[in-house]
């Protein structure tokens, strides 16, 4: 996966209300989504908080994220998250019937057809069956993992 990496942590969607400086050196009051890689609600709300120090911020929510694994990209280029949803398939060994595993990843990628791109060069590589059914753009800003931060 040259300039890709995968990372499995349990992860929550952050919604927090900012004061940021804008270009013309106003300030505004704006909503930004973060994922925080934590262990609970309040070690994630911390988290965000932390990476926050120094704004007028607000957390407005923290919810678990519906996705274990975030795609990430070393391309400078790829700057949004896209979330993509892939069934994996599988074959039950007892009654010789097709199964299917909805699972949602994070992506970074600089749109959506690349996220979906991928997610196609993940899968082969670890040579799994599976059908991209979807993605969708997200308003995520910020990845905080434990010890790195992935900012937009």
């Amino acid at each position: 996966m040259d300039g890709l990496k995968m990372r499995t942590g349990k992860y929550f969607e952050v919604s927090a209300k900012v004061t940021k400086t804008q270009e013309d050196g106003e300030e505004k009051r704006v909503k930004e989504t973060v994922v925080v890689e934590a262990e609970s609600f309040g070690d994630a709300e911390e988290k965000a908080l932390t990476e926050y120090d120094g704004y007028d911020v607000d957390i407005v929510s923290v919810s678990i994220a519906p996705y274990k694994e975030v795609l990430f990209s070393k391309d400078g280029n790829d700057d949004k998250f896209y979330k993509a949803k892939v069934d994996f398939i599988s074959l039950d060994e007892k009654t010789g019937k097709e199964q299917r595993t909805k699972v949602v990843y994070l992506v970074q990628a600089s749109s959506l057809s690349r996220a979906l791109a991928y997610i196609d060069k993940v899968m082969k590589e670890a040579m799994l069956d599976y059908v991209s059914l979807a993605a969708t753009g997200t308003s995520v800003e910020a990845v905080f993992l434990k010890g790195e931060v992935i900012w937009l």
